[in-house]
């Protein structure tokens, strides 16, 4: 009997997934870092998470 497919094996199963991260591109500040550019004047400088990002996963499982 040839080995390969048959019909009683299992199909693979597939799953996608897609995700919004930051769904209202709003500027999300976290922190400030000071710095001094030299002149004796700190100045702030944000820290920001990420803008709008969209991530898309497909897994196939056999």
């Amino acid at each position: 009997r040839p080995k390969g497919i048959t019909s009683s094996s299992p199909s693979p199963k597939l799953l996608l997934s897609l995700e919004v991260l930051n769904i209202f591109d709003m500027k999300n500040t976290i922190s400030y870092t000071w710095i001094d550019p030299g002149n004796h004047i700190w100045e702030r400088v944000p820290t920001r998470l990420t803008p709008r990002t969209f991530n898309a996963r497909l897994r196939i499982q056999f």
